[in-house]
């Protein structure tokens, strides 16, 4: 009888474990590109046998859906990807994508790879951009991409970057048309290139004219670009201008939400029994369930509030489960990693419980005032 309950169980959660560790990523590039060899199709591994060094990452937009496993390993908000952290250790932070795909290109082309000579041409190239970040806002060229100095030499190079068929469409075009067209495309392009996010000297150009944001940036060189095309005048100053009031109106949407909070925060009494709003998520499935009923929802007493911080000390008086209420839940943060400058979810997902009779301090949002 235990032989065959154990079958059963192994019958049933065998696809559940098989699943689980398909998810895990390699723990290393020799792991990785044994699973790509397993798994990649022949049509695949033959193009991938032609791709040179320097176009690879171009090369790989073809194959977008069926090389999704890579990008998910190489994710730069992927914590908990074993072969990205191996990596890392390495001295490889932006070309983690490149290196594979030359480990397995060469693995298909010759049966084997040289880790070490693979992993030594993109550290130079990581050193190199290194040396760029010193003095990113100066030199004229990041990345091995030339960095305009201004919306003048945007018009050239886009001219160079772009067709003439393309540029004929694009002329043709609405000119609210062409920038909601192209905001995600060409836009996106030159963000990234141009480096309006990292920064660079045609950022600092675009600050110093009182833009700080690299979609404005962006929007300002496309739709000037869109005007230029069409020999119309691409009036900055308004553009500067409308750029200028949206962050201030920005600001005052700000301000009045916090003048609202203020409000709000006066309709807590000291006293006072709150009703719990669960932004952090549910305990259980049974406190969620029984919230969904209206059978049982968790309650606090307001013991003090600090109107400098417009926090409120509360204590619980009713969970509607053992564990308590979950007051911290870190599963939609970022961490920011001062080494390789860029954030990342937490590598373990942590919650805090909070039971019944304990309390502390909480952000206004987190009750229902009565």
């Amino acid at each position: 009888m235990k032989t065959k309950v154990l079958s059963l169980l192994l019958f049933l959660f065998f696809p559940f474990i098989i699943l689980g560790q398909s998810k895990k990523s390699p723990k290393n590039l020799s792991k990785a590109v044994a699973y790509l060899n397993r798994t990649t199709s022949d049509s695949l591994k033959n193009a991938i046998k032609s791709w040179g060094k320097d176009s690879i990452r171009a090369a790989t937009y073809a194959w977008e859906r069926e090389l999704d496993i890579v990008y998910r390993w190489t994710k730069k908000y992927n914590a908990t990807s074993r072969v990205k952290r191996y990596l890392n250790k390495r001295g490889i932070f932006y070309h983690q994508t490149e290196v594979i795909l030359i480990a397995f290109k060469d693995y298909l082309n010759h049966g084997s790879f040289h880790e070490k000579a693979i992993l030594q041409s993109y550290q130079a190239i990581e050193l190199r951009w290194k040396h760029e970040d010193a003095h990113r806002y100066t030199i004229d060229t990041l990345r091995g991409i030339h960095i305009p100095a201004d919306l003048d030499e945007c018009y050239r190079q886009l001219d160079q970057l772009l067709a003439d068929s393309t540029r004929i469409k694009f002329k043709a075009m609405p000119e609210r048309e062409f920038t909601s067209r192209v905001h995600f495309g060409l836009g996106r392009w030159l963000r990234n290139h141009w480096q309006l996010w990292g920064g660079s000297r045609l950022s600092q150009y675009f600050n110093d004219l009182d833009v700080t944001h690299a979609d404005d940036m962006s929007g300002i060189i496309l739709v000037s670009y869109h005007r230029y095309l069409n020999q119309q005048d691409i009036k900055l100053e308004e553009q500067l201008k409308n750029s200028v009031n949206f962050w201030k109106k920005y600001e005052r949407i700000e301000k009045e939400n916090l003048e609202k909070n203020k409000l709000i925060f006066q309709e807590f009494q000291i006293g006072d029994t709150l009703e719990f709003r669960y932004n952090h998520g549910f305990s259980t499935k049974r406190q969620e369930e029984k919230w969904m009923d209206d059978h049982c929802i968790a309650q606090g007493v307001l013991l003090k509030k600090d109107s400098t911080t417009l926090k409120l000390k509360v204590k619980v008086i009713q969970s509607c489960d053992k564990k308590g209420i979950i007051y911290f839940n870190n599963e939609d943060h970022l961490i920011y990693n001062k080494k390789t400058k860029t954030s990342s979810p937490p590598r373990k997902t942590k919650k805090k419980y909070l039971k019944e009779r304990k309390s502390k301090w909480f952000e206004i949002e987190d009750w229902y005032p009565k």
